[in-house]
């Protein structure tokens, strides 16, 4: 699967692991903005601290599909995890 997927896609199959589609990757991406927003909340600025840590440890791609998600409307993003893709976009 991952050799026939381009882009985002093929980094995210092959981060994923093979036979999981690319949606799962989508609803994957979506949990761990959300987880890290929740590890972050007792910061001093979540939203910031969260984009901090999806700007420096997420890979191109993997920003570039959750941002995407979020123009669509980013149904399932907790509000901080929103806040901070929101900055990440202003900041592009």
């Amino acid at each position: 699967m991952a050799g026939r997927l381009r882009g985002a896609d093929r980094t995210l199959a092959a981060h994923f692991g093979r036979g999981r589609r690319v949606s799962g990757s989508l609803e994957r991406l979506i949990y761990m903005a959300n987880q890290i927003a929740r590890n972050l909340a007792t910061d001093a600025d979540p939203v910031a601290a969260t984009a901090q840590h999806i700007r420096s440890f997420w890979d191109p791609r993997m920003r570039a599909m959750i941002l995407a998600h979020l123009a669509e409307g980013g149904s399932g993003l907790d509000p901080t995890s929103r806040a901070a893709l929101l900055r990440l976009r202003e900041a592009a």
